[in-house]
């Protein structure tokens, strides 16, 4: 995998993972980190729920082929750490709706503005 930065939602107890490289190189770091064997090809980002009821156990992954610090890959990048957001929050019984959304809009700032620093932090180092 060309780069993976993990985020920690220590109030969910739930790790994001957000893996930037070849599609191969990610169903890798799937099938070696959570014994989950992809079979379907994408081409641009995607999310993946990794949950298990029985356990009570939880994570996100999130692919991107690359980040460029573009609008379309910040647009990208959002989009999927809300999936991730609307995940963490079901599997933890948190209602939202038009009328509660104030869990769902932070949580998604949260994931958000975190691989944002991580990513911006990379770029800084390389100025």
């Amino acid at each position: 995998m060309s780069k993976i930065y993990r985020v920690d939602d220590k109030v969910y107890g739930v790790s994001i993972f957000l893996c930037i490289g070849t599609l191969e190189e990610y169903k890798a770091f799937l099938l070696r980190r959570f014994n989950v064997k992809l079979k379907t090809n994408i081409s641009a980002g995607k999310y993946h729920a990794l949950e298990h009821s029985s356990t009570g156990c939880q994570a996100h992954s999130i692919w991107m082929p690359e980040y460029e610090d573009c609008i379309a890959d910040n647009v990208m990048l959002s989009h999927e750490c809300l999936h991730a957001a609307i995940s963490t929050l079901s599997f933890h019984g948190v209602e939202f709706s038009k009328d509660n959304d104030e869990a769902l809009t932070y949580l998604h700032q949260f994931y958000y503005s975190q691989f944002l620093n991580k990513l911006n932090k990379k770029r800084r180092a390389v100025e």
